[in-house]
């Protein structure tokens, strides 16, 4: 019983872990009204700018990090048991577009994908709210 509500309270501080960082759509959106300059003195020069009616321009970064699980071997605290396993490439990635008028003013924007394991990459992180 006690290994049950142990498992239970780790869960739920997962959950929390997960549901506390910021996604990608609510990090995008949260740029909006903002200066694009702002944005770029934030997470460095955008992957693609591409031009859009109206004097409009979409701004892209995309941020990938591959990480190799290590393997993982049975044990019994002596010698190993049985096969190993893992050892698999993992990718995290995210995309993010902003749409900003002639002015620099951002208008709208999307983001994407997995980021909290890109933090200290140039291009997005995601740590990096607008300014107050």
């Amino acid at each position: 019983m006690m290994g049950k509500v142990i498992i239970a309270g780790l869960l739920g501080l997962t959950l929390v872990a997960c549901a506390s960082r910021p996604q990608p759509k609510e990090l995008a959106e949260s740029w909006v009204g903002h200066q694009v300059a702002d944005l770029i003195d934030s997470w460095g020069t955008p992957d693609k700018v591409e031009p859009a009616l109206g004097g409009r321009s979409v701004y892209s970064w995309h941020a990938e990090r591959r990480y190799i699980q290590p393997p993982q071997c049975g044990s019994t605290g002596i010698r190993s048991v049985g096969p190993c396993t893992g050892g698999r490439v993992i990718t995290y990635s995210c995309d993010f577009d902003f749409n900003a008028d002639a002015e620099g003013q951002i208008l709208s924007a999307s983001g994407r994908g997995d980021c909290l394991p890109l933090r200290g990459l140039s291009g997005p992180r995601a740590e990096a709210a607008p300014p107050s």
